[in-house]
């Protein structure tokens, strides 16, 4: 998941959130291409034509134009929000305004192939793979994903159940994950996973919320070597929390994806995480 900022009472914390916002800024705004493309493909996840498929050779030829191992600012962009035209089969809380969302977009290259993204993305317990204050994270998949790894299936469907913690948050949410693999017209597969949540996610402190989170993250194999990947991941989430603006969440959210992106390479390669990824599970409400 990616981090969500709620209230903390200590001065210091409050004064040192205003500096990151008056230090950062959130990323500039896509390229009209690159915008409406993240809009085509979360409409496009569950179409059985060449929609998708379309949808992600457009994808892979923007990445290919742009620098996937520069700085982090120079790896991320402002999308347009996904109303609910762009939903698809899939729905979000219908008490939120759709308006309010932040978007961000991040993509990064991996010193890895994208068989170990798969990986990671069908690996039940995503501690230490999604960023560091995800606490307790399983995706329970509604069918073997085995079929994935050896190319017999191309789809499965997940649920999830969150625990964020951090100095600033901590919550349950209820999450939803799809992954797709598209094949490329050379052979090669791309992976997608399409997120969402269908209910607010009210912190502990009952004043704070996730109000609405939707996603796209991505895996491309590199076109010219094998052993290089490229990620792409794109969130469009909204929060309620005093004191926090967009500008700064936009920010978090950035250093979130790009976390994610660092985690998953160190998880490949055997690494581990501050977090204990056997924590047993304990939802109490």
């Amino acid at each position: 998941m990616l981090p969500m900022p709620t209230p903390f009472r200590p001065l210091l914390t409050l004064l040192s959130l205003a500096l990151v916002a008056s230090a950062c800024s959130p990323p500039v705004e896509a390229p009209e291409e690159l915008g409406e493309l993240t809009r085509y493909l979360f409409a496009n996840f569950d179409t059985e034509g060449e929609e998708l498929v379309a949808g992600m050779d457009s994808l892979e030829a923007f990445l290919s134009g742009v620098d996937m191992g520069g700085q982090l600012d120079d790896r991320a962009v402002t999308p347009p929000k996904l109303t609910s035209d762009y939903w698809g089969e899939v729905s979000g809380p219908a008490e939120v305004d759709q308006e309010l969302q932040v978007p961000v977009s991040v993509w990064r290259e991996s010193p890895h192939p994208v068989s170990s993204q798969l990986g990671l993305f069908i690996e039940p317990n995503q501690v230490c793979i999604q960023d560091d204050g995800t606490k307790y994270y399983m995706r329970l998949f509604d069918s073997d994903t085995s079929c994935l790894v050896d190319g017999t299936c191309d789809r499965a469907n997940s649920t999830g159940e969150v625990r964020f913690e951090n100095l600033l948050a901590k919550a349950w949410l209820d999450t939803f994950a799809d992954l797709r693999a598209v094949p490329a017209a050379d052979g090669r597969v791309r992976y997608v996973i399409r997120g969402w949540m269908e209910e607010r996610g009210i912190a502990d402190d009952g004043e704070s919320s996730w109000d609405q989170r939707f996603s796209l993250d991505i895996a491309i194999p590199h076109p010219e070597n094998s052993e290089l990947s490229w990620r792409f991941l794109t969130s469009w989430g909204s929060v309620t929390i005093p004191g926090v603006g967009d500008d700064l969440y936009a920010t978090l959210v950035k250093s979130g994806i790009d976390e994610i992106f660092e985690n998953g390479d160190v998880f490949i390669d055997g690494g581990s995480c501050d977090n204990d990824r056997d924590r047993p599970y304990d939802r109490n409400d």
